[in-house]
């Protein structure tokens, strides 16, 4: 259930159960049920290695509750890995990892559990710490240009250089071999 959807419920009670006991049972339905009244945020987020990220946040009804956020390579609230210490209403993803991430939620009262909607993805690019050179270089046909290099933090990086007759990165030609 999500905020703004309407629940009835009708109990009907035995002659044998006493007023005060069913006093108990509605005072204390929440024990129950979870209910989200609010989902992480779908906005995607894309951020570099090692910045900040924005706050997911879960808001349930129910007492009393624990949470436990999870992570997912894929868009979906199945299958994910539980996040070590991720147990309150709202989280922080990390950004020491390249790569993107899906969060979701799972919500669970005494006698209830309910998972929330995915969060928006949570990409986090490599950093490129040096370019290279912008400078022109005009070399003769047998003579040997000056190398390029480029410095890159991340995991999993693979380096594949590029040319084009603009300065643009846009309808450039990958250079074979020159990985």
């Amino acid at each position: 259930m999500t905020g703004g959807d309407a629940v009835s419920e009708l109990f009907v009670f035995p002659p044998s159960f006493s007023n005060a006991n069913r006093q108990t049972l509605e005072a204390n339905q929440n024990n129950y049920y979870a209910f989200i009244t609010s989902q992480p945020s779908a906005t995607p987020q894309i951020l570099c290695l090692g910045t900040a990220a924005t706050s997911l946040n879960v808001t349930a009804l129910g007492s009393p509750l624990s949470y436990q956020w999870y992570s997912n390579t894929v868009n979906s609230n199945v299958g994910g890995t539980a996040i070590a210490g991720a147990t309150s209403s709202s989280y922080i993803p990390t950004t020491t990892t390249a790569g993107t991430l899906y969060y979701y939620a799972v919500i669970t009262s005494l006698s209830a559990t309910v998972t929330s909607a995915v969060s928006g993805s949570v990409t986090v690019n490599t950093v490129i710490n040096t370019q290279p050179s912008p400078s022109f270089q005009t070399v003769s046909q047998s003579a040997t240009a000056a190398t390029l290099n480029v410095v890159a933090t991340g995991t999993g990086l693979t380096y594949q250089w590029y040319l084009n007759t603009s300065s643009s990165t846009t309808g450039a030609t990958s250079i074979a071999g020159a990985t």
